[in-house]
């Protein structure tokens, strides 16, 4: 955990302040412990800061873990990421913008794929950004592969769930998601997590999906319901969260269309038992907190 987020933790679940007893480094929290006043206390391994309690499913097993170790994904999406630099569109754009927008960047669910960090990173790799994912073995590989390449000096890692930050009030300048945002069951809490923890004239920015409604419409209705309890925004309503939480949208873009594999998501093998082919939109958003 990197100096410049020590200062807008939090815990959590009573919102206390946090101090950390352990081994420091070059101005990074290495290996210890961060303490409340009420006795509450979370781990950090290699850099990494916990805030996920034992127990908790993070959907990944250990052989998903193994996997991703054993074919090299984190440094294979990073370079994935490094081909498409510098080819235009509104990718590209948000990449610049949140790099050189400056200050504190949250970036919500970065998994595998790293979400907007790597291409961040490329266009200013001195930024002060967080990368964040409930499942900490998967922050701690990027927090080894990014060492192993010298890249991103100022990185820090936070492993929490989205929908419960431990991060202070208006304390962020930035907030990102590469598909995050959607793959958080309640989304619509995540949002409105995000709003709380970005600063007055704080930016967001999305690169979502949703799904078309005529193809859902296609499935049972409890089938449907459980869906859209679980996932308020899968059918692309993220326009209508971000307002009702407080963003005002300064960009709102929908690009391309794609068909959900059975192989891709749980959603998509649901669909497939029940004949149904699902296809997906593309949205690009960028959205602010409001001045009060």
């Amino acid at each position: 955990m990197h100096i410049s987020f020590w200062n807008v933790l939090r815990d959590p679940y009573t919102g206390e302040d946090l101090a950390f007893e352990g081994v420091v480094e070059d101005e990074r929290w290495i290996e210890g412990v961060l303490k409340s006043r009420s006795g509450a206390s979370y781990r950090v391994i290699d850099g990494v800061a916990v805030f996920v309690r034992e127990g908790v499913d993070t959907g990944w097993s250990d052989e998903d873990i193994e996997e991703l170790k054993r074919g090299n994904w984190i440094r294979r999406n990073w370079e994935d990421h490094m081909s498409k630099i510098g080819k235009g569109g509104l990718w590209d754009r948000f990449c610049r913008e949140i790099a050189e927008h400056g200050g504190l960047i949250l970036d919500v669910a970065s998994g595998p794929g790293g979400g907007f960090v790597p291409c961040v990173l490329y266009y200013n790799d001195g930024a002060y950004v967080a990368m964040n994912d409930i499942e900490y073995r998967i922050l701690l590989m990027w927090r080894r592969f990014l060492k192993s390449v010298g890249k991103g000096r100022n990185v820090s890692f936070i492993a929490a769930d989205a929908r419960r930050l431990p991060l202070r009030d208006c304390s962020l300048d930035v907030v990102t998601s590469a598909g995050g945002f959607g793959n958080i069951d309640r989304n619509d809490v995540a949002l409105r997590e995000a709003f709380r923890v970005l600063k007055p004239g704080g930016a967001v920015y999305m690169a979502e999906g949703g799904i078309l409604r005529e193809d859902f419409e296609k499935l049972p209705a409890e089938v449907q319901r459980k869906w859209l309890e679980r996932s308020p925004a899968l059918l692309g309503e993220w326009d209508r969260i971000l307002r009702s939480v407080g963003f005002k949208i300064v960009l709102y873009q929908r690009v391309g269309v794609g068909t959900i594999s059975p192989d891709e998501s749980e959603l998509g093998r649901e669909a497939y038992r029940y004949g149904v082919t699902l296809r997906y939109v593309g949205y690009y958003i960028k959205a602010l907190k409001p001045f009060e």
